[in-house]
């Protein structure tokens, strides 16, 4: 296993955890650790992710901010400059909307609402120890709150970062960029090396598929696939934006 710093060299794995997970943040283009289009991430929305990491999930507007924060609805360089988190207008409205590129979510108002409180009473409900079969039932419960509350836009994605949060970080948070990042390192690549295919299916067997092949990875190059938010942030900025990897 290898890891890289951005001229290609290999560097220990505290290193690269220590270097790449400042980059996850907002900072001037004078900084050693600014990569364009990467070092986007607000100190004050990260504060808020570690507090409900270490308290649960305590009400509706939590969950509201990990949806938001996870799909794009935050709006980081203004929640740095008010101190308090900013959401960008069209979560605000009638229907919950993020429009990102070709990337676009959207889902009506009620039911979205609907669905964050089914969270709520998810999370009070699971209190641990979060073992593996813990872990099943309380996606379970969360994939049947998605189909009662008529959520729309959902994918397995972001019933992994809700499984993440009620777990209190015992299963890790998914996304292309953080598993690009421990797979290249796993087999001694580039993240650009790296092939992956969106998962699709919503099915509790097809997303446990998805989050258990991350934890192998996981496992082999920390190992344990119950990481911290540093290591979270390090990945997520070395699989999401590779072309500086000479």
């Amino acid at each position: 296993m290898t890891f890289f710093d951005r001229d290609g060299k290999s560097i220990s794995a505290q290193d690269f955890i220590n270097y790449y997970q400042e980059c996850y943040y907002l900072q001037g283009p004078e900084s050693k650790q600014f990569i364009k289009d990467v070092s986007v991430n607000s100190r004050i929305a990260e504060s808020r992710i570690e507090n409900i990491l270490d308290t649960g999930i305590q009400d509706k507007d939590d969950v509201n901010f990990l949806l938001a924060w996870k799909i794009g609805g935050i709006d980081h360089a203004k929640s740095e400059d008010e101190k308090s988190i900013q959401y960008i207008a069209s979560w605000k409205g009638t229907a919950v909307t993020v429009k990102n590129g070709a990337f676009q979510f959207s889902c009506a108002r009620d039911p979205f609402c609907k669905f964050c409180e089914g969270i709520v009473k998810i999370a009070h409900d699971y209190q641990g120890p979060y073992d593996d079969n813990t872990k099943k039932s309380i996606l379970s419960d969360i994939l049947r709150e998605a189909r009662d509350a008529k959520v729309t836009g959902f994918g397995p994605v972001y019933f992994l970062t809700l499984l993440y949060f009620v777990s209190k970080g015992c299963s890790p948070i998914f996304d292309r960029c953080a598993y690009k990042a421990v797979k290249a390192v796993c087999c001694e690549k580039k993240p650009t090396e790296i092939w992956y295919e969106n998962p699709s299916g919503k099915s509790k067997d097809s997303i446990l598929k998805v989050v258990n092949d991350y934890k192998w990875y996981l496992e082999r190059v920390f190992g344990t696939s119950v990481i911290k938010r540093t290591v979270d942030r390090a990945l997520w900025v070395y699989g999401h934006n590779s072309v500086w990897i000479k």
